[in-house]
């Protein structure tokens, strides 16, 4: 038997988002309602929430491991997840609908097995009842074949930023605002609204795409249109990284540190006045900023703490291929400095 009926104003939970966009799992209270709205409400309209009688549905959930990686083309990791109720029961055997935000770096299947394809990183989600919870998946490929020519496709403004999710889907950003896209057949300029000086860019999916720059400027894709974004700061933001929709990070001048929940920016306290140049991570509970004098800054998914790195260089870029049992991390700076570290 099912016992449907939808929240109504008690919150979004009876509406899932596309997988591209989690929805945030919502509060405690805001629950409790949905699921007494569930409890009494009317029939199915098609837009109600559907749940089997005497299974409470799931107020979080949680993709395991949050950080996995793999090596080569075709290398596999097993993600699983634990769906938790309202009294923070696990619910048994819970239907889950697993989706890989970038799937043309892995793809991943009804039992959240996912299968890598090309180098790069995606985040895996795992959807129970509405609620999403999500994984990191780091792709390396040791033995692709290595670069000989280079050729020069565009000229124009300074570019500082670069990134995208294949081949034929990358960004790239710069002065006065230039945003450009590359689609596989050459590079064409967007609009994003803004002369701002733009620093990085990072996504978690071609359609959820996240610029930031100079004077605290951050603008978002959503596959068709930029829209600038209220980061609550004047100070510049020098890089973005985030291990999904809801957990973004973005580091900048003044030590500045904001985190993204999905909905709005927030500040973070970062424990340095310093400018923060680089992020990157494998799992929101494995994160790193990197800046000026040396600074290296990580975060265990509670807070940031200060790493020793032996050098007063700055440091410009973070980037790293993280394992089960052996995590490798190398970070560069001024004056050829490169620091190379293991967990």
């Amino acid at each position: 038997m099912l016992i449907c009926g939808t929240a109504g104003d008690s919150g979004s939970a009876s509406h899932p988002r596309s997988p591209s966009h989690p929805a945030t799992p919502p509060s405690f209270a805001g629950l409790v309602l949905v699921g007494v709205a569930v409890a009494v409400g009317s029939a199915c309209d098609g837009e109600g929430v559907s749940i089997e009688a005497g299974v409470p549905p799931a107020v979080a959930v949680r993709v395991i491991p949050d950080g996995a990686s793999v090596s080569g083309v075709e290398g596999t990791a097993v993600f699983r997840l634990e769906a938790l109720d309202a009294e923070g029961r696990k619910i048994p055997s819970p239907e889950v609908s697993w989706s890989s935000l970038n799937p043309k770096v892995a793809t991943v299947d009804h039992q959240g097995v996912a299968r890598a394809l090309m180098s790069g990183q995606a985040t895996i989600t795992a959807e129970v009842d509405g609620v999403v919870g999500s994984g990191v998946l780091t792709v390396s490929v040791p033995d692709a074949e290595p670069v000989t020519s280079w050729t020069v496709s565009w000229r124009g403004a300074v570019l500082e930023g670069v990134w995208g999710t294949s081949p034929d889907d990358v960004f790239a950003v710069g002065e006065e605002g230039v945003i450009l896209h590359y689609d596989g057949g050459g590079w064409k300029e967007m609009e994003g609204g803004t002369h701002e000086f733009l620093f990085n860019v990072w996504g978690s999916a071609p359609d959820d795409v996240f610029i930031v720059g100079h004077d605290g400027t951050i603008l978002h894709y959503d596959g068709t249109t930029w829209v600038s974004v209220a980061a609550g700061t004047s100070n510049g933001l020098k890089a973005v990284w985030g291990a999904s929709p809801e957990e973004v990070f973005a580091v900048g001048y003044n030590g500045t540190v904001l985190r993204f929940d999905g909905t709005t920016w927030g500040p973070m306290a970062s424990g340095t006045s310093l400018i923060l140049h680089g992020a990157w991570g494998t799992s929101r509970r494995d994160i790193f900023a990197v800046g000026l004098s040396g600074t290296i800054l990580h975060n265990d998914g509670e807070e940031w703490r200060p790493m020793a790195s032996g050098t007063s260089a700055h440091l410009q870029e973070v980037w790293g291929v993280w394992g089960s049992s052996l995590g490798e991390v190398t970070v560069v700076g001024l004056y050829g400095a490169i620091l190379h570290g293991r967990r």
